[in-house]
């Protein structure tokens, strides 16, 4: 049999489909996706076996989803004859009341978008007569709109009474109301914020007919007695939906489905028992669990299920692919993007990912198992805590990318005193020279102005080493290396503020985008263990433990996953610590942190000639601004116990400091002019044995300037 719309074979559907379906089919009139759900949704075994007759309740094989099919074209439903009798507003008329596509863009010029393939996946979401239907869709596609679209059109074309007790299929109480449930407030937000959008620009039809428009909370009020209502349930509160009770509705939606608990999902399912015609619409990206209504639903041959993945949009494109494989983990890219159900996992952290990272990895922690690679960069995390102790990881990231856990302390919580945690950080940072210090600042506010202050105190003494010159080399070389080490503090510990947000630089634009604070941190290490880039030693078992513990608790009202450990024993403190650690090496060496400028640098040796430098002879003026970071660059050269810094050449010194440099260039003239000559002649002699003491120190500066590529090696 051939189909005379497509002109193509219709499929032989060897199942019995209701009635209508069945007819359609037979006419050749029936849409493809129809078809697809009707291979799908077949029942795959025997359904449970009723208690009074002792028999299934359905048969493998069985198509058991109502609904009434999706036409090809909806004036064939009509006799020919039919049609050629009826006026071009009656056509009109009809269609608005039958294809919903039709409507949208004729009352709301609205019309549904196609893939780059030509699948219409609005368009079937909309058209689909299913009356329990779930949709399983990646972000970013549109699926938002479609729900907006459908609620609209629902509560326009089906007038509400106000009588009670009369059943919504003849036509009585609550037969256009619908019933909005999402998860979070800001989700119900964007519906109908969609809505009101779509009413905007809407034929005047429409906009007369909005009576009333309430925005806390959600509602839509018509002129013919329907109206829509959205609600929340209340998941961060641990709510059941209690406030939706009593609601009632002939369209029920729920949005981020997934994210709703089975409680509240079955206190809106009450609803359905009030009204057998009652249209249920449930939409989602999957969170993962097995457990949920959601994944019962979309698994049960009762439901009719729709799949894409967001490529399906008409927006996406290879370069879209490329940024969202970089910002999610393999895990979140399958079910945010893919909306698959992906691996199940007890944890933010497979447990597959977290045994190779530590699998045959044997050392101890410590510079001693450890020896510091002066072309590493090292950073710090810590979490404060009065309670169990505060946690200290050190990491070490090689130049290409692969980072280990080198060190871990912890302050005993039985002796814990705030400065002892201060003086175990700084005492680390001497040990393994830190690129940068990231510390939790919601118990630390005080202790990082203490490592501030331990930084200032420290450049204060270096000062009053370059002051006494020569009566200064009794001073231990150690010492002098602890100095340079701690004036770095105020520089490096930046404060981390776990419920606040981030700044990230956006790799394809360039352009800084703000990020909830703590789940960019989890979603940075995890990547980190799913691209296999990190390491810890297998005789680690608490932090193992912790890693395996640590779990996406809830969805708080604005959308934001809250995180923390399954078993309050295990804890999660190492593992808030480790975060901290690993957003530094991603904030202060990588793309992501750091915008990328494509600078070259010019320079004259006199103004008014033609010699511009090769750039390769010479040096670069560097900027004024740039001399403070190079105090943790400083090289200390040492003669047993005493300490001298020897001068650097005219020309660096000039560039860099610049005029202090003049003064101070004046200052010693002068002196030497004040002096005897033969006081002159001595102490050119010793200049000539051993240079004196500077006002500043020798800087090793390479030719380019790269804030990364200075040596932080102190001899």
């Amino acid at each position: 049999m051939v189909n005379d719309y497509t002109k193509e074979p219709i499929p032989d559907i060897s199942v019995d489909m209701p009635e209508q379906v069945n007819w359609l089919h037979k006419q050749g009139n029936l849409h493809p996706a129809c078809y697809s759900c009707v291979r799908r949704k077949r029942a795959e075994t025997d359904g449970p076996t009723n208690p009074e007759t002792r028999k299934p309740e359905y048969k493998k094989g069985e198509f058991l989803v109502r609904c009434t099919g999706i036409p090809l074209d909806y004036l064939r439903i009509l006799p020919p004859e039919v049609v050629e009798n009826m006026s071009e507003s009656e056509v009109e008329d009809f269609l608005e009341t039958q294809d919903p596509i039709y409507w949208a863009y004729k009352n709301l010029d609205w019309y549904p978008r196609k893939s780059r393939e030509g699948i219409e996946y609005q368009k079937v979401l909309i058209s689909c007569t299913a009356t329990r239907k779930m949709s399983r869709i990646g972000r970013r596609s549109g699926k938002t709109a479609a729900l907006a679209v459908k609620a609209l059109r629902h509560a326009f074309l089906h007038a509400s009474s106000t009588k009670t007790g009369v059943d919504a299929a003849s036509g009585g109480t609550n037969n256009g109301d619908v019933l909005i449930v999402t998860p979070y407030g800001y989700q119900t937000g964007l519906i109908f914020n969609e809505m009101r959008n779509l009413i905007l620009k809407a034929t005047p039809k429409v906009t007369n007919s909005v009576k009333r428009d309430v925005k806390n909370p959600h509602e839509l009020y018509l002129s013919n007695g329907s109206h829509i209502i959205g609600r929340t349930a209340s998941e961060r509160s641990g709510g059941k939906a209690e406030a939706i009770r009593g609601q009632g509705g002939s369209l029920i939606v729920f949005d981020e489905m997934d994210y709703l608990s089975n409680d509240s999902v079955e206190t809106v399912l009450a609803i359905l028992t009030e009204n057998e015609n009652a249209i249920l619409w449930g939409s989602s990206t999957p969170k993962g669990r097995r457990d949920s209504k959601y994944y019962q639903f979309c698994n049960s041959p009762l439901h009719c299920e729709f799949h894409w993945p967001s490529q399906v949009s008409p927006a996406w494109t290879d370069e879209t692919e490329r940024e969202q494989r970089l910002l999610y983990d393999r895990i979140s890219y399958e079910r945010e993007i893919l909306a698959e159900w992906g691996e199940q996992r007890g944890g933010v952290f497979p447990v597959s990912f977290v045994n190779k990272a530590c699998k045959d990895i044997e050392y101890e922690y410590g510079i001693k198992d450890n020896p510091r690679h002066s072309d590493w960069a090292y950073t710090i995390g810590v979490d404060w805590n009065q309670n169990t102790g505060t946690q200290v990881v050190v990491v070490g990231q090689s130049p290409q990318g692969l980072a280990y856990i080198v060190d871990r302390a912890e302050v005993d919580p039985k002796q814990y005193k705030q400065m002892e945690a201060c003086l175990k950080v700084r005492d680390l940072n001497r040990i393994w020279h830190c690129d940068a210090i990231y510390v939790d600042d919601g118990f630390g506010a005080a202790q990082t102005e203490w490592l501030h202050a331990f930084g200032e105190k420290a450049i204060e003494n270096l000062a009053k080493f370059r002051k006494l010159g020569k009566r200064a080399v009794q001073g231990s070389a150690d010492d002098v290396k602890f100095l340079v080490q701690d004036s770095r503090l105020k520089e490096i510990v930046k404060a981390i503020n776990f419920s606040s947000k981030e700044v990230l630089v956006d790799p394809a634009t360039n352009q800084e985008i703000k990020v909830p604070t703590k789940p960019a941190l989890v979603q940075n290490c995890m990547r980190r263990f799913e691209q296999s880039s990190i390491r810890f030693p297998e005789t680690d078992q608490i932090l193992k433990d912790q890693l395996m513990a640590y779990i996406e608790l809830r969805v708080s009202s604005m959308g934001i996953p809250v995180y923390g450990s399954s078993e309050p024993k295990v804890g999660d403190h190492i593992v808030d610590a480790l975060f901290l650690a690993c957003w530094a090496l991603t904030k202060e060496f990588s793309v992501f942190g750091v915008k990328q400028y494509d600078l070259q640098v010019a320079y004259v040796k006199n103004f008014g000639s033609n010699d511009t430098g090769s750039g390769q002879g010479g040096r670069s003026l560097v900027p004024r601004q740039t001399i403070e970071p190079l105090k943790r660059d400083i090289d200390i050269f040492t003669d047993r116990d005493k300490m001298y810094i020897p001068e650097p050449d005219e020309d660096l010194k000039r560039n860099l400091l610049g005029d202090l440099y003049e003064g101070d260039r004046v200052r010693e003239e002068n002196k030497k002019k004040s002096l005897p000559v033969s006081g002159a002649r001595k102490m050119k002699g010793k200049h000539e044995e051993k240079p004196p003491m500077l006002s500043g120190p020798r800087v090793a500066v390479n030719k380019r300037y790269n804030r990364n590529s200075f040596s932080r090696e102190i001899n």
